[in-house]
Order: C-alpha cells, then sequence, then structure tokens
C-alpha cells in the first residue's frame, strides 16, 4: 500500500493548493477579475475567468477526496496546472512587469520561480495519475474472477 500512501499525499498537496487558491481568488474577486480584465489579450474575459478559475479550483480539490473520482481528478489538476504553467509563461513574455495575480504567498514569487513551481505541481499530479493507473490495474488483476 506504499503506492497509495503516495497517491493520497500527492492528492494532499493538490487539494491545499487549490483550496488556497481558489479560496483566495474568491475572497479578494473584485481585485482578481480586475487584475484578469487588465491583462493583455484578456479583456473583457476577465470575469468570466475570475469566476471560473476558483471554482474549478474548488470542485477538482473536492473530487481529489473521493478515491473513485481521484483518477479523473488527478487529470484535471494536471491539466489546470499545465494550463496555469503555459499562463504563467505567456504573462511573463508579453508583460513582465504585470505582477502574478494569484494570492497570497505565491503573488510573491518571482517568475522565475513560478514557473517551477507550477511545473512541479503538474508533475506530481502525472506521478499520481501514473500511480494511480497502475495500482487500480493491479487490483483488478488480482481480484478472483466471478462465476
Amino acid at each position: 500500500m506504499k503506492k497509495q500512501k503516495m497517491i493520497d499525499i500527492i492528492a494532499f498537496l493538490l487539494i491545499v493548493l487549490f483550496v488556497y487558491e481558489g479560496t483566495n481568488n474568491l475572497l479578494r474577486h473584485a481585485w482578481f477579475a480586475l487584475t484578469l480584465e487588465s491583462l493583455p489579450h484578456v479583456g473583457s474575459l476577465g470575469g468570466l475567468f475570475s469566476w471560473a478559475v476558483p471554482t474549478a479550483e474548488l470542485t477538482v480539490a473536492l473530487l481529489l477526496t473521493f478515491s473513485r473520482r481521484r483518477q479523473r481528478a488527478l487529470l484535471a489538476s494536471l491539466f489546470m496546472m499545465l494550463g496555469f504553467t503555459v499562463y504563467s509563461a505567456w504573462l511573463f513574455w508579453v508583460a513582465p512587469e504585470f505582477p502574478c495575480n494569484c494570492g497570497g504567498f505565491i503573488q510573491e514569487m518571482t517568475w522565475g520561480f513560478l514557473i517551477p513551481f507550477n511545473l512541479a505541481f503538474a508533475g506530481l499530479a502525472f506521478i499520481g495519475l501514473r500511480m494511480d493507473r497502475q495500482l487500480r490495474k493491479s487490483l483488478r488483476n488480482t481480484m478472483p474472477a466471478i462465476s
């Protein structure tokens, strides 16, 4: 059950990150929306993203708590973290003077630290997803056939 423990730890770390960020962005929603709306190429979609991003983060965090939904939640976590990485890299490229609109301590990170931070969490989601798939496959193979 060592694999299961690692999957649980990875899920816990992602839950903490998504609940922290999602809650933070909802608590300061007006600022988050204004910041997104002022970004180049985002503009009027900022209002939509200001609700969609924290809602997605909190939904995925909730799904990560259920083992039956964990595989899909880990896949969603992977895509969200890759999306956040692409967004951060794009923002660094088009407007490096623009601050990160993440919340709390993450907002204080430099772009040079934020991008690897996002990639590390994407890597954790990928590892957790692979381990979960391997564990499920081995459990299916060891289950006795019911006649």
